[in-house]
């Protein structure tokens, strides 16, 4: 039914308000049933100038490797994140994706930092990038992913007390 009304699905994605139900949060939740349509809801809102929304979707993605280690049987896929990333490529540029996710992840280590967010996601991103950056093996995906997981390591030193048990 969403796939057949892009600018309504759009609209019932951006119109989402809360924590849980944010639009970044129901993009990456829609991801694991369709990234192909989760990545075009993606993409009209950043072409509607709704940036910050694709960087909250992007970091969405940053504890999945956590999820998956602890809830095996999630929905939850490195798979999804080489796939949606992919299908934001193919739209708007490997450059754009990477800018996006470098907010993504700038912005929430800000919000660590500050200690209004979780102080290992650089590190839980990085471990999620690598992952996804696997599976996409030696694809343009699979490169941009690992470049990405580097830049998240790096920027994550510091986070020693981090670690999935």
């Amino acid at each position: 039914m969403l796939d057949n009304d892009l600018a309504a699905a759009t609209y019932l994605v951006a119109a989402q308000n809360g924590c849980y139900a944010s639009p970044g949060a129901t993009l990456h939740r829609l991801a694991y049933h369709d990234p192909a349509l989760a990545a075009r809801i993606t993409v009209e809102l950043w072409q509607s100038g709704h940036e910050s929304v694709v960087s909250e979707a992007l970091a969405h993605f940053a504890f999945d490797s956590y999820w998956l280690e602890h809830l095996p049987d999630s929905p939850r896929s490195h798979q999804t994140l080489a796939l949606f990333t992919a299908r934001l490529a193919e739209a708007r540029g490997w450059p754009s994706v990477k800018e996006r996710v470098r907010d993504a992840m700038s912005r929430y280590a800000a919000l660590a930092e500050s200690g209004d967010y979780d102080p290992c996601f650089l590190w839980a991103f990085t471990q999620t990038l690598e992952e996804a950056g696997e599976i996409a093996g030696s694809s343009e995906a699979g490169e941009a992913l690992a470049s990405l997981a580097a830049e998240a390591e790096y920027s994550s030193r510091g986070a020693d007390l981090c670690s999935i048990p």
